[in-house]
């Protein structure tokens, strides 16, 4: 049984980390560029708690990620650049176990832990999160909140521990995005999932909530403002939904041509809608709900506060709520209970198509990139981002 139980394991652990890392990998070797070189030129020569306090010469309070760039160009020798992608690949790889940790401790999402685990390794938005150091706190947020979600749901441990440890993984996530006021609301639903039903939430979403009161009063340089007009709302809206459907929109831009992308588009958000009603009120349609759900949750602030031209250039800012897009598929395509086999094996077909065809469009982004900065902007299939241009920090 035991032997039994190993081998299983280590037949998940290559399905989980060898695709993510035949995929990244290589970026280990790749230079630095983009907000790498922000980054350098942040914290040159500036002492070490000099870069804990808020400066007007950056748009936003983010020291974890500058403290980290310092400390790779302090190490001896020349590694800095292979040290810090070393450290985006690495927490991308724990990342994803931490996600089927997670999903295995949370009832309606267990069923599902292992695919969505695979999926979301390879998901297509996740390339300038992971290859660009200056952009892996991004990665380093969906660790803290899935830590914190583990924790949370961990059994007999002493409430003053797990709300000491709880604490320093929050305030972790403040120090390194804006994202981490979120917290109280993700380990709500978390709470709900699990079926804790306690309040161990609560002084997370206040203090979230606080922070988000006060970070503007931080002198910081001013990022980006939003459009507040309705088109520029629906186009950062409709670049949501373009994400969340992103296997159907490759198909159907490949069938249709780029020349009809709203129609692809519209045929798309039809489907998602004719699915969602044909699943029975089951575990399936509450793991599709609570997807859905996180992933509104983790881009709502990049929708409401940022321009859409600014999102539309920032696949980085989906990283966190990729795991909802995974988990919605993954359910989504997940097979009827007693279905016939016929039916359950054209289910399974249609999630490895999905699972593939996310990997493909990621490698296509990893080619380009290693191609150099000067390489032309690349236009995943899913045509939900224009990636590969010139990126300001977010």
């Amino acid at each position: 049984m035991r032997r039994r139980r190993v081998g299983r394991l280590g037949v998940e652990a290559w399905l989980l980390f060898i695709p993510s890392w035949i995929l990244y990998g290589p970026s280990l070797f790749f230079p630095l560029f983009y907000d790498d070189l922000l980054h350098l030129a942040l914290v040159e020569g500036r002492p070490w708690m000099a870069l804990l306090r808020p400066t007007p010469e950056y748009g936003y309070y983010r020291p974890l990620v500058l403290l980290w760039t310092r400390l790779a160009f302090a190490m001896p020798g020349h590694h800095a650049p292979m040290l810090l992608h070393l450290g985006a690949v690495a927490f991308h790889m724990l990342n994803i176990a931490l996600l089927v940790r997670l999903l295995r401790v949370l009832p309606p999402l267990r069923p599902f832990a292992l695919i969505t685990g695979i999926l979301f390794g390879l998901f297509p938005f996740h390339y300038q999160a992971i290859l660009t150091p200056a952009f892996s706190l991004h990665v380093w947020q969906m660790t803290f909140f899935l830590s914190m979600g583990i924790l949370y749901t961990v059994p007999g441990l002493h409430t003053w521990l797990r709300h000491v440890l709880l604490s320093l993984l929050f305030l972790l996530a403040l120090l390194n995005h804006e994202t981490a006021v979120l917290a109280g609301v993700f380990l709500a639903g978390v709470d709900y999932l699990a079926a804790v039903r306690s309040r161990r939430w609560l002084p997370y979403l206040i203090a979230g909530a606080g922070y988000a009161l006060l970070y503007p009063a931080l002198p910081h340089g001013r990022p980006p403002g939003t459009i507040w007009s309705l088109p520029d709302l629906a186009e950062r809206l409709r670049f949501a939904f373009q994400v969340l459907a992103f296997p159907l929109l490759a198909g159907w831009n490949r069938w249709l041509g780029e020349e009809k992308a709203n129609l692809a588009f519209e045929i798309s958000l039809m489907w998602l809608a004719l699915r969602w009603t044909a699943i029975p009120g089951d575990l399936r349609r509450r793991a599709t709900a609570a997807g859905l759900l996180f992933f509104l949750l983790a881009i709502l602030p990049s929708v409401v506060l940022l321009p859409a031209g600014y999102l539309l250039h920032g696949p980085r800012l989906l990283y966190l709520g990729s795991a909802g897009v995974a988990i919605f598929w993954v359910a989504c395509l997940k097979a009827p209970p007693h279905a016939p086999f016929g039916l359950r094996a054209l289910y399974r077909v249609a999630l490895m198509v999905v699972i593939i065809l996310a990997g493909a469009i990621s490698q296509r982004q990893v080619d380009l990139i290693r191609q150099g900065p000067g390489a032309p902007p690349a236009r995943p299939e899913a045509s939900a981002v224009d990636a590969g241009a010139p990126c300001s920090p977010g």
